[in-house]
């Protein structure tokens, strides 16, 4: 069980906050060697769920959640009965090695895929977004990555084997093969590296994300009487903070963070959000923007939670252009099981009822969709949906829909020039730098797979930008800023 756990802390240190990116190509060389040697079915399949559980819940630490945690091993399993099945055979040991590499690699993606939330931030190939082989991400993403990171584990496992066998051919072939590979790695940056072809299109972003110290608004009581007017006041002095940022920078485009105000305004309407998208909440929050867009002559993208008139409540992002009119809108399709959709009914487990009595009562009923008074979200009924801006082709992203590969492809092919992704992460009250820095690496390996920029804006969450060779520019709040501001002239 030793190495096991051994595989889990290396791995884990290759995440943030250690880095050790490197680590990421040997975390895995333990358990594949125990895994070789081992013969008992029961310690098999105990150092498995051992290795997987331990690596998930130091590197997912932000949230540890025992049904996701159940649900990440119930994936493994498959898994775990191949490496059995195989230990029924007299099957050498390269053999075995790489039959295991596959199966860990295909298990590891389809949980990230299909697990009740998206777990793509810890595949094994992440932390190489650090390094020049994130340039791999080219030829797949992620995915890309992660096949390299266990191909190269894989073949370290194998070395450690023939060393203990003393097979001196093995061993230098096994070492030659990691030189040039590394020796490859080098080059990548120079092989792959976008190149600057004239762009002819031009666009000056602010881009607004939000710290701790932000107040969102969530507290306000609208049932009290003289909440409308309290409610419009406190409207207009966020957005005056936004514009005293702002100072005389003029933008064609301000992005502000998911639920920037946050509030679900029902019986809210604002004339024309009905009659151009038929929503009938949040009137008092869009007629603000509209008034704050037309005074600053510039255009916004808002992201907030609406309700239409068949009484679907879904998460959207809407433009408003520089005079003021609402001029489009894209919903979210991959919504997340938990906060946004919920598969089983209204049953929760145990664990969450115990902790509503410590939730303030102004969250308490929107705590859990299962028990949400307005119902789960709806998924957008035109998946992915670009956004036109000044002759640009926006894709959008809310929030964990940033971290489908699949929500990328999908608006790359309906033209999408850049991507804007905003996010909430006021639900992480542990470990955020920590979860940050893994969806940061995450978005870059799709800056670098897509070779598109990608915008960030969040509450508790980067402002900046990430470039189609990988870098970010940017900033990230501090734990007593408000609002902070990134501004940037980009050419597409």
């Amino acid at each position: 069980m030793f190495f096991s756990i051994l595989s889990s802390i290396l791995q884990f240190l290759s995440f943030p906050p250690a880095e050790l990116n490197y680590l990421a190509l040997v975390a895995l060389v333990p358990l594949f060697v125990f895994l070789c040697r081992e013969t008992s079915t029961k310690r098999i399949i105990a150092g498995v769920l051992i290795y997987r559980a331990v690596f998930l819940l130091l590197v997912g630490a932000y949230i540890p959640d025992p049904l996701l945690l159940f649900f990440e091993l119930l994936f493994f399993l498959p898994f775990i009965s191949l490496v059995i099945l195989l230990k029924r055979y007299p099957v050498k040991a390269p053999v075995f090695l790489f039959v295991i590499a596959l199966a860990y690699m295909l298990s590891e993606t389809f949980v990230a895929r299909f697990a009740p939330l998206p777990s793509f931030v810890v595949l094994s190939g992440l932390p190489l977004a650090a390094t020049p082989f994130i340039y791999l991400a080219k030829w797949g993403g992620v995915y890309a990555t992660s096949v390299f990171s266990v191909f190269i584990n894989t073949v370290f496992s194998s070395i450690f084997i023939a060393f203990q066998s003393k097979n001196r051919k093995k061993i230098l072939f096994f070492f030659i093969t990691v030189a040039v590979i590394f020796l490859l790695g080098v080059r990548f940056e120079k092989l792959l590296k976008p190149i600057d072809n004239n762009a002819d299109k031009s666009i000056h972003l602010a881009v607004i994300s939000t710290g701790e110290a932000y107040d969102d608004g969530s507290k306000i009581d609208i049932t009290k009487e003289g909440a409308q007017v309290k409610l419009d006041n406190f409207i207009d002095k966020t957005l005056g903070d936004v514009a005293q940022k702002l100072g005389e920078y003029q933008p064609d485009l301000i992005i502000l963070p998911e639920h920037f105000i946050d509030l679900l305004l029902l019986n809210d309407v604002n004339a024309e959000a009905r009659e151009k998208f038929g929503i009938i909440n949040a009137g008092t929050i869009l007629s603000h923007y509209q008034s704050f867009a037309k005074a600053r002559h510039s255009a916004i993208l808002v992201s907030l939670r609406t309700y239409d008139i068949d009484h679907r409540k879904r998460q959207s992002a809407i433009l408003i252009d520089k005079d003021g009119n609402l001029s489009a809108i894209s919903d979210k399709y991959y919504l997340t099981v938990g906060s946004e959709t919920w598969p089983f009914g209204k049953w929760i487990p145990f664990y969450w009822k115990y902790s509503l009595r410590f939730l303030p009562p102004e969250t308490k009923e929107e705590a859990f969709i299962a028990l949400s008074p307005t119902g789960q979200y709806a998924p957008a009924e035109k998946p992915f949906s670009p956004i036109s801006f000044g002759g640009i082709t926006i894709g959008t992203l809310l929030c964990s829909e940033g971290h489908y590969p699949l929500a990328y492809q999908e608006l790359m092919g309906k033209g999408a020039d850049i991507f804007i992704s905003t996010s909430n992460n006021t639900w992480v009250s542990f470990a955020g730098d920590q979860y940050k820095k893994e969806t940061l690496w995450l978005r870059q390996m799709y800056a670098v797979s897509t070779g598109k920029l990608i915008i960030i804006a969040g509450k508790n969450d980067l402002a900046g930008i990430i470039y189609p060779d990988g870098t970010f520019e940017g900033m990230s709040p501090q734990t007593t800023d408000s609002l902070v501001l990134f501004t940037k002239d980009i050419r597409l």
